[in-house]
């Protein structure tokens, strides 16, 4: 795709562009306006918990110079809440974090 452009961003490298990764994540759930949950001020608020644990990065997909979409991780760290919720039972030694990445998928 002509004009696409990716770039990886730590976390003190996002804060120049969080503005308009909120108005990429507004316009994604636009069709969402009554939740809460995916609300801007509720993805901002999670987004800074994220850019605090060890281990974030994110990948910023540009258009020429504009913000069209996202992804963002970090490392789970111990004690994570991560695995509560989950449908399926799951061995409590398969839900302990050790700092190695590893796969994780959610039912």
């Amino acid at each position: 795709m002509d004009g696409l452009r990716l770039e990886r961003r730590d976390a003190a490298g996002l804060e120049d562009i969080r503005p308009q990764l909120l108005a990429v994540y507004a316009e994604v759930y636009a069709d969402r306006p009554g939740e809460e949950f995916h609300s801007v001020a509720r993805f901002d608020e999670r987004l800074g918990w994220n850019t605090e644990v060890p281990g974030f990065a994110a990948v910023v997909a540009y258009m020429d110079t504009i913000p069209v979409g996202y992804a963002y991780g970090c490392t789970l760290q111990e004690g994570t809440r991560w695995w509560r919720g989950l449908r399926t039972p799951l061995a409590d030694s398969a839900a302990v974090e050790t700092g190695p990445p590893r796969s994780h998928c959610r039912s």
